[in-house]
């Protein structure tokens, strides 16, 4: 039998233990004084939130139960309770025991931190939400020395829209704690955070420095990293546009050239994106990170093939006499970038692993749809720029046009796609738009704000679903018309110096051989004609 620890010394090396992530030996030191202290209260607190560390939710729970036979007003029970059922999803459980802790306790700052918390993650319409900013306010007037505390407040006003309030808890907070982990992190998800952490991937950067075996931060820099790459899924789509642009207007070696030319631009874009987003990264992160997410480098190496397509294509289209298989190809690095960008997407928003409850589904689920939005006026002006790509297409609306004009409905019909698959998943309770409209409501008129944001999504996701079926019908129209003037290398030009219209074989009448008709005009016998005097006699 081990000898006796003071149940202070117990915690103190309990904790220390965990601190070094050696949980099992935790849970072996705390379980060998169960004989000695078997019947003081403290004891089965550690007891259990040592239990639950090791993910043994039912004998953690059983503890707190014996903590609070012991002492039937121990707040330290409670707690572990709350933690409990929280962990086990059981939110208005753990909601119920808080305000228990409240009514008991309504001096301590922990029972007004967990309303707080666990209302801002089960918060329905304004008015919970209004009720756990009172909380929190509340906690933050009890004990305003706690990180914690600016941390969930100021996530709670920037869910409800109130940034400058969200962005002033988090400056307090660092005042306070300026190494805060909690604080540091959660800035990630308040916009403008920049202003007051500075950059993030410094920030983390500086985070794993302190501690490399850092797991939370060690994803954070991974998302972070992934998410900046995100952008480079649209580069193929623009491609796809001006390539289907050069092919019309480009011939010979000049329109190689510039077909080239435009490879080379979208590619050192995208190489300096790259850099800067491996550029905070540690030697070595990148090759972990795709190995972490396979499906971001099998993304990757598709956008690079999506290039090289893109460029073959506008070559042949240039060089062919007809236009269309080289812009067929154009069209088909456009569907290669679109499912690279959407490999990266997903990556970028991360995934939960194989067989994960619906609840981390969701919350991957929300930050795609996230991501699709984000990028709404990033996907407005390359719009503008295929809108011009086909005026300059003019005044012969012929397939390069039509491919122009497939390639960016095509874009917005994939958004709209994964949008309404995306909705589908989520159900009705989820859907952003609708939570978004409730959460800006009164309870009492949360089932109008409802409807809003139902009709908000149906009009957004419809959008980018009609619209583009309609400019598709258009693209294929146009496409599988009649070729437009090429410049290809084959044919002459004429006096005027322009090419003359290059026609497609498939476009050549066959030519018919007209039957040989004789006709034979008969011969008439001469007629002689009388003279007659110039002038006749009178009577």
């Amino acid at each position: 039998m081990p000898n006796p620890i003071d149940v202070d010394l117990l915690q103190a090396r309990a904790q220390a233990l965990a601190a070094s992530k050696r949980l099992d030996e935790a849970l072996k030191l705390v379980s060998g004084q169960l004989e000695h202290h078997g019947e003081d209260p403290r004891f089965w607190v550690l007891y259990g939130m040592v239990l639950l560390a090791n993910d043994r939710q039912e004998p953690a729970e059983a503890a707190g139960h014996r903590a609070l036979e012991l002492e039937h007003d121990s707040l330290g029970a409670l707690d572990l309770l709350i933690m409990c059922a929280h962990q086990a999803g059981q939110r208005q459980k753990a909601l119920a025991l808080a305000r228990v802790m409240v009514q008991g306790a309504p001096n301590l700052a922990k029972g007004h931190f967990w309303v707080g918390l666990l209302l801002v993650g089960t918060s329905t319409n304004r008015t919970e939400l209004d009720e756990a900013s009172a909380a929190m306010d509340r906690a933050l007037e009890i004990d305003p020395e706690d990180p914690d505390h600016f941390r969930v407040a100021a996530l709670i006003a920037d869910l409800g829209g109130n940034t400058p309030r969200a962005l002033e808890y988090l400056r307090a907070g660092l005042n306070v704690a300026p190494n805060d982990h909690g604080l540091l992190l959660a800035s990630g998800v308040i916009d403008g955070a920049g202003a007051v952490v500075g950059d993030r991937g410094t920030l983390l950067r500086g985070m794993l420095a302190v501690n490399p075996l850092d797991d939370t931060v060690q994803a954070d820099f991974a998302q972070l990293f992934l998410e900046r790459l995100r952008p480079l899924g649209r580069l193929p789509w623009v491609h796809g546009m001006l390539g289907a642009l050069i092919v019309q207007r480009g011939s010979g070696l000049p329109g190689i050239l510039a077909a080239v030319l435009l490879l080379g631009l979208l590619a050192g874009a995208g190489w300096l994106r790259y850099r800067r987003a491996a550029k905070p990264l540690p030697a070595g992160y990148v090759e972990d990170i795709f190995g972490r997410f396979p499906s971001a480098r099998t993304g990757m190496r598709l956008l690079a093939a999506a290039g090289a397509t893109g460029l073959a294509g506008a070559v042949l289209g240039i060089l062919a006499p007809d236009q269309r298989p080289g812009l067929l190809l154009v069209g088909a690095g456009a569907v290669l970038g679109f499912i690279g960008g959407t490999l990266l997407d997903k990556a970028s928003c991360a995934p939960p692993e194989a067989g994960a409850e619906r609840p981390a589904l969701i919350a991957h689920w929300h930050r795609r749809i996230g991501a699709l939005l984000e990028a709404h006026w990033a996907r407005f002006r390359w719009g503008c720029l295929g809108v011009l790509a086909v005026v300059l297409t003019l005044p012969e609306l012929g397939p390069a046009a039509g491919m122009i004009v497939l390639v960016g409905a095509g874009w917005l019909l994939a958004v709209g796609a994964q949008l309404a698959i995306l909705v589908a998943r989520l159900g009705p309770g989820e859907n952003p738009w609708v939570k978004g409209q409730r959460l800006r409501s009164s309870a009492r008129r949360a089932g109008l704000a409802g409807v809003g944001g139902r009709m908000q999504s149906v009009f957004y996701i419809g959008y980018h679903l009609f619209l583009p079926l309609m400019f598709l019908s258009l693209g294929i129209g146009l496409f599988a018309g009649a070729t437009r003037p090429t410049g290809g290398t084959g044919a002459p030009a004429g006096e005027d110096g322009n090419k003359p219209p290059a026609i497609s074989p498939y476009l050549v009448p066959t030519p018919i051989p007209a039957p040989s008709i004789t006709i034979e005009v008969p011969s008439f016998t001469p007629v002689q004609i009388p003279d007659f005097p110039l002038e006749t006699g009178r009577d």
